[in-house]
């Protein structure tokens, strides 16, 4: 009876021990081994030209830079996986979208395309040497011409307001003459006089 008890004693000591080193080493822990993996997170945004760089950061607030290439793609070099959030420099002219969220798996991650908007920018011209900030823009396409208005009035008039015919042409940035007959511009003032 003394030697089975021995026996048992020392089967569960040797038990105990290969439990205490299995659970003390890293390589043979799935959680461990999840954190220590790397891969690659990678997107694109759209217009190419809309962002210059995204930052991705993780739950811990250790941030990752990615530069967003001419063909609006970037890739971050391989980080763990987890949890991040995405963030975007944008471009003169953009707004910077709302920040993403991302799950980066051991296999890589392929984040959803941003699509990133131009921003709204105020439009301003002078009157007799003063200086008129038109909060309002609107643009429309009539037989293949393009007219925009910038007005102080959500209407259009009363008030301060430029007409610009850009016959046959959809405007991208840039400086035009308004001097021709295909490109010219009137002023609306407040009485409804046109100049």
């Amino acid at each position: 009876m003394k030697k089975n008890f021995r026996l048992l004693s020392a089967a569960t000591a040797l038990g105990l021990a290969l439990l205490v080193t299995s659970c003390g080493n890293k390589n043979n822990d799935p959680q461990a081994q999840s954190q220590s993996q790397n891969a690659i997170l990678s997107g694109q945004v759209t217009p190419a030209e809309s962002a210059t760089t995204v930052t991705a950061t993780d739950a811990a607030s250790k941030t990752y830079t990615a530069t967003v290439t001419n063909t609006g793609a970037y890739a971050f070099a391989a980080m763990p996986v987890g949890d991040y959030t995405l963030t975007f420099t944008p471009a003169t002219g953009y707004a910077a979208p709302t920040a993403v969220a991302a799950k980066l798996l051991a296999g890589g991650t392929t984040v959803s395309t941003t699509t990133i908007t131009p921003a709204k920018t105020a439009v301003s011209f002078k009157v007799d040497g003063v200086s008129v900030t038109a909060p309002y823009a609107f643009s429309q396409t009539l037989a293949g011409n393009r007219f925009l208005t910038f007005t102080v009035s959500p209407g259009g008039a009363p008030g301060p307001t430029v007409h610009i015919d850009m016959e046959g042409l959809t405007p991208t940035l840039g400086t035009y003459p308004l001097n021709s007959y295909y490109y010219h511009a009137a002023y609306l003032n407040a009485d409804f006089t046109s100049y």
